[in-house]
């Protein structure tokens, strides 16, 4: 069982990583929205939106080093905003999927807590694909400092 553990961990390291620099930038952001809503007289969608795209910032840089390893140039920054933008628009298609089509004789609660779910995961996992490949296909890769 531990070398199945340890198989799937060194097949999905890059994933992984991901996820970590998705929680580092979603507590980063927590952060940034609380500090702001507390510091500046704006309403809290405004204070929202400012923390998600500081929030997406560090989340570029963060999976630029650590996980696609590209460049931070035009190209990569593209595809990670691009994604970015699709990623929200899928998000909205699934919790609006789930909840209205696919768990409709589901309580309010349990419906919400599954649409929102799976409207965290299905694109955690498109959008890390897409950001993958396109930066595999257009994004120049970083050279190792033994190169």
């Amino acid at each position: 069982m531990i070398t199945f553990i340890k198989t799937l961990i060194i097949k999905n390291k890059s994933l992984i990583i991901y996820l970590l620099c998705s929680v580092i930038a979603a507590l980063i952001e927590s952060v940034i929205g609380w500090t702001l809503l507390h510091l500046l007289s704006l309403h809290i969608t405004i204070i929202n939106t400012m923390a998600i795209l500081f929030g997406a910032v560090v989340h570029y840089f963060l999976t630029s080093i650590f996980v696609f390893k590209v460049k931070r140039n035009v190209t990569s920054a593209g595809i990670y905003f691009v994604s970015f933008g699709m990623g929200i628009l899928l998000q909205n298609v699934v919790i609006w999927l789930f909840y209205d089509f696919v768990l409709v004789s589901a309580t309010g609660g349990l419906r919400f807590a599954i649409s929102k779910g799976a409207s965290l995961a299905i694109p955690f996992l498109v959008v890390y694909w897409v950001r993958k490949k396109l930066n595999e296909r257009y994004a120049r890769k970083e050279k190792c400092k033994d190169e």
